[in-house]
């Protein structure tokens, strides 16, 4: 297996690492470590990533992975990090390595042509899922009344969630045998989405969950990172790599109401996987060290109100300081943020009602509610397991249907 790079140090710069000169809040600190990090160790992994390696066994694939992983943690071995740093990096090497093998996993199924669902399948979306990694289209709309009309019910505890953490987005969680439930599923089956999701990701699927959001002008959850915000906010790519999400716009959607946003053809850039895979285990598991909340601060991403993340992030080597969610971090006037900016598009009611990404390839975010409100659904889908709650339940429906019917 040849040496060669995937990708430049400036391409991965570009896409996920943060600049340090420019950042607003790096730039304060002296870079510590020397950027003296070989790059070669993850290339086996992107020449497998890209599917230029030659075919290897599971086994063989396993050894790969495990040995970027070693020198990864050789390398942390030999440096001098603050204790919290360290602990963070312990919880990185073993789930970047299972996070690597997983989407090696996924991305063969994905290239051999399935056939095995029984779902109707919405061709037109799945062609452009794999062309574009997003599909928009439209439910009829006596489907959308009819969900808008079960939502309501909800109005009282999502009114009340919002008052636990005022500024936060509280999405309501509906149980499998609601109505609601039923309704959004059963909508998505019929247009062929759930059976498209399936050839995608080459495996049957069923929905894992089903969200309520209901979305005011009074959240700010994602704004206000720094003091001098770049428009870019919340930007980023979905961790996990096997969850597809669909959702559907209950309401009148204009770009005043927060409207879906994604980077058109992100699903095709060309970057360093392997990196992207230690950027998402990495920001995952800085929570777990970093994260505090100050009173009355609903931003998500808790660790950048701690001023101890940024200092003991610059003892590492830049290269290291990676970001899956990276859009707080670009600057106004940065090349990367205008490539992006060019490419943003938002997602209104007035083109389709609904819509299916993969957001682990596609860069995106939520839209910030200007005026008045927005309500929506989300149903994510991920493998059906060989025992399927969902499958039980349909076949114990069946059973009494045909005890009734005297079979």
């Amino acid at each position: 297996m040849s040496l060669t790079r995937h990708v430049s140090d400036a391409d991965i710069s570009a896409i996920f690492r943060l600049d340090w000169e420019r950042h607003p809040v790096l730039s304060k600190y002296s870079k510590k470590s020397k950027n003296s990090f070989d790059w070669n160790v993850m290339s086996d992994l992107d020449e497998m990533y890209s599917g230029e390696s030659e075919e290897l066994t599971w086994q063989q694939s396993n050894r790969v992975i495990r040995k970027a992983a070693d020198n990864l943690s050789d390398f942390f071995e030999n440096q001098t990090l603050p204790q919290k740093m360290r602990q963070v990096l312990l919880q990185v090497l073993p789930d970047f390595a299972k996070l690597v093998a997983g989407e090696l996993s996924q991305a063969k199924k994905r290239q051999v042509s399935f056939v095995g669902t029984h779902e109707a399948r919405n061709t037109v979306s799945l062609g452009a899922l794999r062309t574009q990694g997003i599909h928009i289209t439209a439910l009829p709309e006596d489907s959308i009344e009819a969900m808008n009309l079960l939502a309501q019910r909800y109005r009282p505890e999502m009114g009340a969630e919002r008052l636990k953490s005022p500024g936060s987005v509280a999405p309501i969680g509906i149980p499998k045998f609601d109505s609601l439930y039923r309704k959004s599923t059963s909508s998505l089956r019929k247009a062929g989405i759930q059976g498209a999701v399936s050839a995608y990701l080459g495996h049957e699927v069923e929905p894992l969950y089903v969200a309520l959001h209901h979305s005011v002008d009074s959240e700010d959850w994602w704004q206000g990172c720094y003091d001098d915000s770049n428009n870019a906010e919340y930007l980023h790519l979905d961790y996990d790599y096997d969850l597809i999400k669909a959702i559907i716009y209950l309401s009148p959607v204009a770009e005043g109401n927060g409207p879906f946003k994604y980077i058109q053809g992100s699903n095709k850039w060309t970057y360093s996987r392997s990196w992207l895979a230690f950027y998402k285990s990495f920001e995952r598991a800085l929570e777990s060290q970093y994260a505090i909340r100050s009173p009355g601060d609903s931003y998500y991403r808790r660790r950048y109100r701690n001023p101890e993340f940024f200092k003991d992030l610059s003892e590492l080597p830049p290269i290291f300081a990676g970001m899956s969610h990276f859009g707080d971090d670009l600057t106004l006037d940065s090349l990367e943020w205008n490539r992006v900016r060019d490419c943003e598009r938002s997602i209104l009611s007035t083109s389709g009602n609904c819509f299916v990404f993969d957001g682990s390839q596609l860069i995106h975010r939520g839209g910030m509610v200007l005026t008045g409100e927005r309500l929506a659904i989300q149903v994510a889908y991920r493998k059906k397991p060989e025992f399927s709650t969902e499958k039980v339940y349909g076949d114990a429906r069946s059973f009494a249907r045909a005890i009734v019917k005297g079979k």
